[in-house]
Order: structure tokens, then C-alpha cells, then sequence
């Protein structure tokens, strides 16, 4: 049956061969009628011209060939040979049995001798046998330039490694295909045919120690533009075969070219799947990064030859980077490519995260070719060109000498490519290199997860967990920002068992366990995130001595804190106060307030202004979360709850010096420091206190009118603490008013009358230095005499006393203690005083929430 359908082939081409051969008498009868210089070309030599022609498609240039023929330059054989070794012949890929059938057809018009041919073929080369077949007709047909090599280079088999184009279709760059070759002989070569039109190609063969013989064609895509092709690979040997290797439809993206040191605006267009960049990092290493992504999404780098480098997608982050080695080819490849640019060419594919939900809308983002981004005062984004360090620093613990100076330049650029260069202060790094996205402990096969204290922050590195039954191993979860380009090592200190993975697995002693998570950057910087796990019990009693006095949300913070800072003391105060009555107390109309301007997230929406211009009542989840003690047994946090009774080994005047630096009371005349200390020591009361309450009331510029005795009406009159400044919405400055009359008259400014007590708070305060230290005078008797003597307690009045609870409450500010305890830190940090032996006295309520908030928006 086969062979009558080939008989039924070779018949139409015998027919196709009749018509053009009626066409041919003519030519044929004037060149007899009309000679010419060459040899005439007998009937039987135009056919074979004739069914070569149809056979490999090359009918279009008959006369062209038959001139050759007819004037000596090419023979018969010569043509035929060209014509079944062609690129359009061998691209149908036929095999040698169907070879021997079209060329018994075209030497002899019948298919009849095509299993002599066959086997002539065996062992030998196409081009040998088509010359000995033509030859054996008539001499006359026989190679012009005597015969062919009798076997040539032949290709036995291959097997190729990766295909033309990725999963998707695309494909772009130096593309190659490589993979394993068994070709006896060295004279090959390969071509790319894209939509039929012929590329160069580019073979390299080489053999291993071992004898294995691989390959690779290499096709330059880069010079074709955008679109979708059809490709066809051909390998070609000097045998006269051809194997097309492998092909298909490809897809040329269209490219976004990206610049080192610039920033340019990106997004994943509506409706559309994905975008495209390609980078020339000239002499550099690849850090390409994605800021203020609005959507998930997966980005991928691609080398010069369109090979994934790798691919980052990171969930609930807001940005995304790729990093790449600078590319280096070798000379020999260099040469055979022939390259006349940089090697170091990147190709970026930013798509939309398979992970996430569907979506058609725009992702915007913005792209920063550069390895660190800041982030202007102005908002502007932009790329670091100078050296700046590991970027975040991690926050000290001990005092070092600032080698960063804030008006130190730094040469950025921005947007529309101008680089200009911005002081430190006004700019902020983001922290993309050597950090991680996430860290979590997890245990059973990661069934169980366990919530380290306190929740993962980029910025923060020392977390701590304590556990209550004993835990026998866990794994540490961790993404790095950089993804595949960063390298973790997750090891249990003095056990020395290094993990080299994202996910660690480590056993735990009884007792006492540091874990060690090191990040090695793209760059090789180096950080270290610590966990301090505490499983079951302590050799040194601070379980039992401290921990068991506190309900166990507290203890995961205390013990993190323990191990920073061993000579800290904790207090537990039970209040007795019941968590649902305490939320409900101070989630009442201006017991809290936020500020609508500096965080409008946190105010209710139907909330009036109370004071100022701006002070409205807080959420009830965010008075919630300033409430709950447990969110803040942090380093910095902490302070909120310290003792704040004056103490000479722990306050001094350098400290208070250190804590106004930068304010308006970083002053000489009058010399605000040296009336601080005294303040404090006279009223047995922190002057660390008192220089950040006056700071949190009067603004670090002194913007209050009170600060400075210019209240219109009141001139002359100070009140740095806002010592009964009461609201009155109704009046304008009301508050200010109200705390300029006290200052005048005391409590009862209507009767004009100030009593002994008033005249013992040196009242009226007509100087910085009455005010300051009669206010201090006032604090200590008001609160710190009667149990308030914490930043929290100041703000929160739980202390049960005989003005009842919650009514002797100092401030209005939700975020009073919060924010004043950071100024502590920093004021005993520039001392180098953090490590000294600081009583805390934390509250704790009945029936709190199982878990803490920890984190506000």
C-alpha cells in the first residue's frame, strides 16, 4: 500500500515534469536551431534537470541552472548534488530510504532502482552515491571537479539537552541548544532558518576525558525584532545529510532596555501576563530591583544565552530584586559568537505571581538598576550610586563611634536620570540586601508553628521564644529578600551544626538555646538574626525567680530581654482590673486621642477634633494596642515601664545632654540641660523623664507658645509639661489658654489666689527655669509620689489610690509612653548605659486576649 501511494507521488511529479517539459521543447528547439558556445543538453539530461527541479523545489531557476550546465561551469551530477544537499531539500528530513527513492525517480525517471541505491548508500555519502549514479547514466553527468569524498562527516545520533524555546515559547539572547553527539568526522555545520529565512548558526563540538562528545548551536536572537517566528535548526554534515534537530514556533519578546544607575517607571499593563527589560551591566554585577510593587508578582533574570539565572517571588513584601555575576565567555567563544559588544547582557521577566489571586488590572511598579535604593524626604525614588555600607544597620546596643555623618553627600540619581547628591539625613536605604522577608519556627513537619517574640520585622534581628513543655527539634523557615542569591545558615551556637539551607532543622537542649540564622548577601555581607529559645527550664532560676510571676504572653518579651541585657529587673503589678473594663474606660470619647494628620489610619472616622486642629479619638484596636503590655517588652519599648525614680548611677547631665540633642533644648542660654538635671534631682524624679515629656509636649522645635511665653494675653507665662491644659474645643488655643492660666494662678486661675502648696511648685512660672522645675516638682507629687511613677502609668491610670482608677491620667495621647520610651533608649544608648540593672514594673490584667496585637498599622 505504501508504495503505491509513493508510485502515486512520483506519478504527479511525472506529470508536472510533462508540462514543464513541453515548456522546455521550445527552449531546447531554438538553442538547436540557434547554437551556442557550450554543449548541447540532450533530452534525457533536461528531464533529470526537470524532476531534480520539482524534487527539491528548485524549478523556479531552471534556466539558470541549465545555462551552467549547457555552458560547462556546473555538470549534471554538480547540480543534482547541490540541489539534494540544499538547506530546502534537507529541511523535509527525509530519511536515506526515502532519498534512495527520489533520486532512482530523478536519475531514472521510475523508482524502480531505489533498493540498489539503498544500498549504495549504506556507509557512504549522499553526495558520493548521487555523483556514481549520474556518472553511470553517461559519463558526461559526472563531477565537474572529480568525485566526492566516499563517506564525509556523518552524524550517528544526538540527543539534545533543552529546547529552542522556554515552557511558554520564548526565546531570546545567544540561544542554545546543547546536549550529547555521536558524529564520525569533524566537517559540520548548523543553520537557523527563521520564517525560511536563513541565520547563521554557530556549532561547537567538543569531547570529554571521557570520549562523550557534546555540542551546542548557538543562534544570536538578539537581532530579530519582536514578534512570533517559526524556527527550524538544521545540522548539516559533509556526508550531504541533514537532521533538523529541533524547532517550533518562538516568541521574541519586546524588550524595556534598563541603564546601570537609573530609575524608570514599570508596570504589568492592564489585561496583559507580563513585561520584559534586558540589561547591559557593562563591567558590573546585575542588581535590578522592583520598588512599591502594587500587585504580587514573579520576577525572573535570564544570562546572555536567555538561561534562567533565577527567580524571586516574594509574598506580603513590597518589593522584589534580582541580582546577577557579571558574564564572562570564554575567548574561543567569544570568537565563534562574534560579539562586537558586552558579554554582560541580562535579560528580566516580571510577571504576575502564579501564587496570587487572578487579576487583570495594572501592577505598577518602579525599577532601580542599582545595588542599594533610597528613598528621598520628597518621597522620590531613587538609585544609590556611592558606597553606602550595609544598609539597614542594625539597631546598637552599646555606644559606637557614628561614622556616618548625616550631612554626609550622597550621589544618587532620580528618575529622569540627573544625579545629584543628598545629604545622608534626608535620605532612607531600603533594606534589600542581606535581609529576610520572613522567619518562622515550626516544628512536626511544620504542623506546629510557634510565635517567636516579637513578630518578625525587617530591621529587627533578636527574637526569643519560651516554651512550656519540651520541645525536641525545630525548623527555621526563612526568605531572603534576594531569594535564590543569598545564602542561610541556620546553626545552634557551641554545637556547631550549620545548616545550609532556607529551612534548618536543629534539636534543642533542655534549658537555654541560641540559634544563629546568618544571611551571606549577593554582595557578601553578612547578617545575623538570633533566636533565644528557652525549652522548659533555666539553669540560672530566672523561670522561677521572674518568669512564673508573669501570665505566659509575657514571657517570650522577658526572656528576649534577659538575654540582651542580663541585669534588667521585672516587677509584675497585678492590677486586678478586668481586660474588657480597662479597653472600655479608655476607648471613651477624648480619653485617647490620635493624630489625624500624622496617622489618620488610627482615628475614628466620626470622631470630632478635641484638641488642636488635629487630636481625635483613637480606634478601639488601636487604644487596644498601646493598652496591652505585652507589645512592648522590646529593647527599645521597654522603657515605658521603667521606674522612673531619680538615680545618680543611671542619670546624669552628659546623659540629659545627649537626650536634647537636636531639640530647642539643646541650649546654653538658658542652659536647658544643667535645669533638667537639677529638676530631677530636686524632685527625685528622672530628668531623662522630664527632658522627653517636655519634648513630647512642646514639639523638638519648642513650637508650643507655652515653650516660649508668647501665648497672646499670657505673654511671659511657661508651662513646658502642659501642666492643666484641658481641652476646650469651643475656644480657640483653648488648651494652650487653659495651660497659660495655671501657670498664672495655679488650679483655680478664676480666684487669682495661689495657696502654699502652688507657691511650693514656684509658682508662676515666669521662666523657662520656674517652669521646668516647678513642673517637675508637680509631676513627682501628682504621679510618681502616688504609684504613677512609669511612663505607662502616667498615661494608663490603673493604680488603685484615692482618686479611684483611670482619672489621674497625664496625657490625652494615645502613643505618650510608646513614644517617649524610644527617647530613653537613645539617651542611655549614647551613655553606653543600656545594660544597667533597670527596674521594670509591668502590669497585668485578668482575662487578656490569648495573643497580643503586636504590630499597628
Amino acid at each position: 500500500m505504501a508504495n503505491n501511494h509513493m508510485r502515486k507521488g512520483y506519478l504527479i511529479i511525472s506529470i508536472a515534469s510533462l508540462v514543464i517539459g513541453l515548456a522546455t521543447l521550445i527552449v531546447i528547439a531554438s538553442i538547436l536551431y540557434f547554437p551556442s558556445g557550450g554543449r548541447g543538453i540532450d533530452v534525457q539530461e533536461d528531464e533529470i534537470i526537470v524532476r531534480t527541479g520539482i524534487l527539491a523545489q528548485t524549478s523556479d531557476s531552471y534556466n539558470v541552472w541549465r545555462r551552467e550546465i549547457e555552458s560547462g561551469q556546473l555538470s549534471l551530477a554538480d547540480y543534482v548534488r547541490i540541489s539534494l544537499t540544499g538547506s530546502d531539500y534537507l529541511l523535509q528530513d527525509r530519511t536515506d530510504k526515502v532519498f534512495a527513492n527520489d533520486l532512482a525517480y530523478i536519475a531514472y525517471g521510475t523508482v524502480e532502482q531505489s533498493e540498489e541505491i539503498l544500498d549504495q548508500l549504506d556507509g557512504r555519502s549522499r553526495k558520493y552515491v548521487i555523483e556514481k549514479v549520474l556518472s553511470g547514466i553517461n559519463s558526461k553527468y559526472g563531477p565537474s571537479r572529480g568525485f566526492s569524498d566516499e563517506k564525509g562527516t556523518r552524524l550517528i545520533s544526538y540527543e539534545a539537552e533543552n529546547p529552542l524555546q522556554d515552557e511558554v515559547g520564548y526565546a531570546f539572547g545567544l540561544r542554545k541548544i546543547s546536549g550529547i553527539i555521536d558524529i564520525d568526522g569533524s566537517e559540520a555545520r548548523t543553520d537557523f532558518f527563521v520564517n525560511d529565512d536563513l541565520r547563521p548558526g554557530h556549532l561547537k563540538i567538543e569531547t570529554s576525558t571521557s570520549g562523550q562528545q557534546n555540542f551546542s548551536m548557538t543562534w544570536d536572537a538578539r537581532k530579530e525584532s519582536a514578534g512570533i517566528y517559526n524556527v527550524k535548526v538544521l545540522l548539516r554534515t559533509s556526508d550531504g545529510r541533514g537532521k533538523v534537530i529541533t524547532g517550533g514556533q518562538v516568541i521574541i519578546p519586546e524588550f524595556t532596555v534598563l541603564q546601570n544607575d537609573r530609575v524608570i517607571p514599570g508596570k504589568v499593563e492592564e489585561r496583559e501576563n507580563i513585561a520584559w527589560y534586558t540589561l547591559n551591566a557593562e563591567d558590573r554585577d546585575a542588581y535590578i530591583n522592583f520598588i512599591n510593587v502594587s500587585g504580587d508578582v514573579r520576577v525572573s533574570l535570564y544570562d546572555i544565552n536567555g538561561d534562567l539565572i533565577g527567580m524571586n517571588d516574594l509574598h506580603f513584601f513590597p518589593h522584589e530584586v534580582l541580582r546577577g555575576r557579571k558574564q564572562t565567555i570564554s575567548l574561543s567563544d567569544l570568537n565563534l559568537i562574534g560579539l562586537d559588544e558586552s558579554a554582560n547582557i541580562y535579560y528580566v521577566r516580571v510577571e504576575r505571581s502564579p501564587d496570587a489571586m487572578p487579576s487583570v488590572i495594572d501592577i505598577d511598579y518602579t525599577v532601580v538598576v542599582s545595588k542599594n535604593v533610597a528613598i528621598h524626604t520628597n518621597g522620590s525614588i531613587l538609585a544609590v550610586i556611592d558606597d553606602i555600607g550595609s544598609v539597614p544597620t542594625s539597631i546598637p546596643y552599646h555606644s559606637t563611634a557614628d561614622e556616618s555623618d548625616p550631612d554626609e553627600p550622597i550621589k544618587c540619581a532620580d528618575i529622569n536620570g540627573e544625579q545629584s547628591s543628598f545629604a545622608r539625613s534626608d535620605l532612607r536605604f531600603l533594606p534589600l540586601n542581606g535581609e529576610l522577608t520572613s522567619l518562622i519556627v515550626t516544628s512536626d513537619g511544620g504542623t506546629r508553628t510557634y510565635r517567636i517574640y516579637p513578630n518578625f520585622d525587617i530591621g529587627t534581628y533578636d527574637y526569643a521564644y519560651v516554651s512550656e513543655t519540651d520541645i525536641s527539634e525545630i525548623t527555621v523557615g526563612c526568605m531572603p529578600v534576594e531569594g535564590y542569591s543569598a545564602q542561610v545558615t541556620v546553626t545552634k551556637i557551641n554545637e556547631s551544626l550549620a545548616i545550609p539551607r532556607k529551612d534548618g532543622s536543629v534539636s534543642l537542649s533542655e534549658g537555654e538555646n541560641i540559634i544563629s540564622v546568618r544571611i551571606n548577601s549577593f554582595s557578601g555581607d553578612e547578617t545575623e538574626y538570633r533566636l533565644f529559645i528557652l525549652n522548659r527550664s533555666t539553669a540560672d532560676g530566672f523561670a522561677d525567680e521572674v518568669l512564673a510571676k508573669f501570665p505566659a504572653g509575657y514571657r517570650s518579651g522577658l526572656w528576649l530581654l534577659h538575654n540582651l541585657f542580663p541585669d534588667y529587673r521585672f516587677a509584675a503589678y497585678n492590677t486586678g482590673i478586668e481586660w474588657a473594663d480597662l479597653v472600655s474606660n479608655q476607648d471613651n470619647k477624648a480619653t485617647s486621642l490620635a493624630n489625624a494628620s500624622s496617622h489618620p489610619q488610627w482615628v475614628k472616622p466620626d470622631s470630632p477634633v478635641y484638641d488642636g486642629s488635629s487630636w481625635k479619638a483613637a480606634k478601639r484596636q488601636v487604644v487596644e494596642f498601646f493598652l496591652d503590655p505585652r507589645n512592648f517588652l522590646t529593647p527599645i519599648h521597654i522603657f515605658q515601664f521603667e521606674k522612673l525614680s531619680f538615680d545618680s548611677s543611671v542619670h546624669t547631665p552628659s546623659g540629659v545632654t545627649e537626650m536634647v540633642r537636636n531639640s530647642f533644648l539643646d541650649e546654653k542660654n538658658p542652659n536647658y540641660p544643667e535645669i533638667l538635671y537639677e529638676a530631677g534631682q530636686n524632685a527625685g524624679i528622672s530628668p531623662y523623664f522630664l527632658a522627653s515629656r517636655i519634648i513630647q509636649e512642646m514639639g523638638r522645635k519648642g513650637q508650643s507658645k507655652l515653650a516660649t511665653g508668647t501665648l497672646e494675653g499670657y505673654e511671659g507665662y511657661y508651662n513646658f509639661y502642659n501642666i492643666g491644659s484641658t481641652p476646650n474645643p469651643g475656644v480657640v488655643d483653648g488648651a494652650l489658654i487653659n495651660g497659660a492660666r495655671y501657670a498664672q494662678w495655679g488650679k483655680a486661675p478664676d480666684e487669682r489666689q495661689l495657696t502654699e502648696d502652688e507657691l511650693a511648685l514656684l509658682l508662676p512660672w515666669t521662666s523657662p527655669e520656674l517652669a521646668i522645675k516647678g513642673g517637675a516638682l508637680w509631676i513627682a507629687s501628682s504621679y510618681v509620689d502616688i504609684g504613677q511613677d512609669t511612663l505607662y502609668f502616667q498615661k494608663f491610670d490603673v493604680i488603685e489610690n484615692e482618686d479611684g482608677l483611670f482619672r489621674h491620667q497625664y496625657a490625652q495621647n494615645i502613643s505618650m509612653a510608646y513614644s517617649e520610651s524610644s527617647r530613653y533608649f537613645y539617651a542611655y544608648l549614647s551613655q553606653n548605659m543600656l545594660g544597667s540593672p533597670f527596674l521594670f514594673i509591668i502590669p497585668v490584667y485578668n482575662n487578656m486576649p490569648d495573643h497580643y496585637a503586636g504590630v499597628i498599622s
